[in-house]
């Protein structure tokens, strides 16, 4: 064991610095452009060195070539101890880091770096892991100095991290990281005044109705998104509910997310004291218990990241779109997980439903990825490109996975519907399934989770609850006469069955409740 242990910081070291200086020279290229719409690749600093000794040149004008000659090997350099060598690698290690953090910090992203971003933070992770890889193995100056680049990087990179209630403090990603509590998990809802509403049927329907006892911790984007008066309702809907202003954890400078509900939900999963966070939309409705998938989901339990998918609807009419996806992802060799992806790969409308967002922020590579939605959905990124392009933060999340080379897990299917079943007067063999909402499952093909409210169409009634009585998945997503509605043919409805109609009926009775006490709030 004594002896592997210096291999392994060794080896440690040989691959951060590899992965640095490789990442650093792709950068630096004098002919690269990063942006989504134009890329020349350049030969890499090995390539461009002639190789004189090795390779025979033209002797005479007719372009006869000499022939080779080996030059005489250099003398053995003297052997350094053991001690002295994983010094100067240590040291060439910190030299690497030092330089690349001055060329960031130099040269700052335009916004439409989004690829960029996603190789700067693979960078930067590389550092971190070092730090923790070689912890046993750096002196504390060593430590010092890895850490003050790891911190001016992330600071270059992310703004945001810096925390607007500690104004001197040095080291504000660690602090972040630090403020995750080691094993905890729970829910996060991100709500406005607008959404405020359907928050609290959200927390009835998991708390009260299905037991659910995960801590909830609803974020909004400071005094003016959910006052004082707000705040104190919320967390007397039940136990262990907590309130966040995320510009208090965050510096809202570059930010501004008092604007847009959906720039600050990947924030609230960022600054939510929970390690493992299940960010849910205030308009979506669960027929299981949150935490099952925590308990249950292999997926989930693997990469550490569980996405949803969006329905398979308006083929060919978002070309602007995947065009940008595409230029984006192609410096890359594709994931296995995107190759499976029809909406990317068939020209479909959305690829992600984001009503709910599963992450493990103790995992590296997921932090990484959920910085990558963080930096999507900064006031000038968003503006000019992420919101432009998408369809709010629906498609940030694998999007920012993808850029980081961060694996995740897609639920099995794409979103369904749950509503009310409807014969079909063209095809008397075949039922639809009319609704406002979209249906997932989990692992075992159970109706999990649906976004879209407790109400029959949110769209053209505010006041109208109906407890839906069927569901569909794979089958073929139409559209409906009525605004809001869609529906779903091609496959057979089922029924929800007895304890799903009773968890809706529950459900919507509390929110009825609720609405009688909230008709003193105002909803915008």
């Amino acid at each position: 064991m004594l002896i592997l242990a210096p291999l392994r910081s060794r080896f440690a070291i040989a691959v951060i610095l590899w992965l640095s200086v490789l990442l650093l020279i792709w950068h630096r290229g004098a002919g690269l452009q990063f942006g989504p719409w134009k890329h020349q690749p350049e030969q890499s600093a090995l390539k461009q060195q002639p190789a004189q000794s090795q390779t025979p040149q033209p002797d005479n004008q007719n372009g006869a070539k000499s022939e080779l000659k080996r030059p005489s090997p250099p003398p053995p350099a003297p052997k350094k101890p053991p001690a002295a060598t994983a010094s100067a690698e240590i040291e060439q290690l910190l030299s690497s880091v030092s330089k690349t953090t001055s060329y960031f910090v130099n040269d700052p992203l335009p916004p439409s770096h989004f690829n960029k971003m996603g190789e700067r933070l693979q960078i930067l992770g590389s550092w971190i892991e070092a730090r923790e890889a070689l912890s046993r193995t750096l002196t504390t100056n060593q430590k010092e100095k890895l850490v003050d680049q790891i911190e001016r990087t992330a600071i270059s990179l992310l703004p945001f991290v810096r925390n607007p209630s500690l104004p001197k403090e040095t080291r504000p990603f660690d602090n972040l990281r630090r403020s995750f509590k080691k094993g905890s998990k729970g829910i996060v809802i991100a709500s406005n005044k607008k959404s405020f509403r359907f928050a609290c049927h959200a927390i009835h329907n998991i708390r009260n109705v299905l037991k659910s006892d995960l801590p909830i911790e609803v974020v909004h984007g400071g005094e003016n998104d959910l006052p004082p008066t707000y705040r104190k309702f919320v967390v007397e809907l039940g136990t262990n509910i907590t309130t966040v202003e995320v510009k208090k954890i965050v510096d809202d400078k570059h930010l501004e997310l008092q604007k847009s509900l959906s720039a600050v939900k990947p924030f609230a999963a960022l600054v939510s004291s929970f390690e493992q966070v299940i960010l849910v939309d205030a308009e979506s409705v669960f027929l299981q218990k949150p935490e099952a998938i925590l308990e249950a989901h292999a997926g989930y339990k693997s990469t550490g990241a569980l996405f949803f998918h969006d329905h398979l609807y308006g083929k060919g009419d978002k070309k602007e779109r995947h065009a940008w996806w595409r230029k984006c992802l192609s410096y890359y060799e594709s994931s296995s997980t995107l190759s499976r992806c029809r909406a990317f790969n068939q020209g479909f409308a959305e690829e992600a439903d984001s009503g709910l967002v599963i992450v493990d922020k103790s995992r590296l590579s997921t932090l990484l990825g959920l910085l990558h939605a963080c930096w999507q959905s900064m006031r000038r990124v968003r503006a000019e490109w992420t919101y432009t392009m998408n369809d709010g933060d629906k498609d940030i999340w694998w999007f920012g996975f993808e850029l980081t080379r961060t694996k995740f897990t897609w639920e099995n299917h794409y979103a369904g519907v749950v509503g009310w079943a409807d014969q079909d007067a063209e095809q008397k063999n075949h039922t639809k399934v009319v609704g406002s909402t979209t249906a997932h499952t989990d692992e075992s093909d159970k109706l999990l989770w649906y976004s879209g409210t407790l109400l029959v169409n949110k769209a053209v009634n505010a006041t109208l609850y109906e407890a839906p009585t069927h569901w569909m998945i794979d089958g073929d997503w139409q559209g409906a006469k009525e605004e809001g509605l869609a529906s779903i043919v091609g496959n057979d409805a089922i029924d929800l069955t007895p304890d799903e109609q009773k968890v809706l009926k529950e459900s919507i009775e509390g929110a009825e409740q609720l609405n009688v006490r909230l008709q003193k709030f105002t909803m915008n």
